[in-house]
């Protein structure tokens, strides 16, 4: 198929089973049945596949100006250029014999360690001896809505 366009992209349709189609470079447009489409890069790296999901595709991303490289981050809603971009981004990582993947697990996202901070919490407050937990997280909840 070639290079992926914008007018290729928001005709995509979801089908029963997700499906892929190439751009360049080995990036690719992954397809749900839900009809959410992710751009994905498939490399190797130390002689290992990997997949890095690069972001989802955004047709309003697509009729805004492309935000500047330093803006972006894997994971985020993003235009079929900006896509592109971070591929770039990628691929010079890769180069460097580093894995984008593992790269933005490490740099990255506070939120997967609040989701895991609460993931602890919520495992805490279940235990038989969950009884201090418990009670601290509802003073700490009490005192954070306080009128100060």
């Amino acid at each position: 198929m070639g290079d992926l366009t914008d007018k290729e992209l928001k005709n995509l349709k979801p089908r029963a089973k997700l499906y892929k189609v190439t751009d360049r470079d080995g990036m690719h447009a992954a397809v749900t049945p839900t009809g959410v489409i992710s751009f994905r890069y498939q490399y190797r790296v130390n002689g290992r596949q990997e997949v890095l999901t690069i972001g989802r595709y955004s047709a309003e991303a697509a009729h805004k100006l492309t935000r500047a490289p330093e803006a972006l981050e894997y994971g985020m809603e993003v235009s079929l250029a900006e896509a592109r971009m971070l591929l770039a981004r990628a691929r010079r990582q890769v180069e460097r014999g580093e894995s984008p993947s593992k790269a933005k697990v490490e740099t990255g996202d506070d939120r997967a360690m609040i989701y895991g901070a609460l993931l602890w919490m919520a495992d805490k407050l279940q235990s038989d001896r969950g009884e201090r937990a418990r009670s601290l997280w509802t003073a700490k909840g009490k005192q954070a809505f306080e009128d100060g």
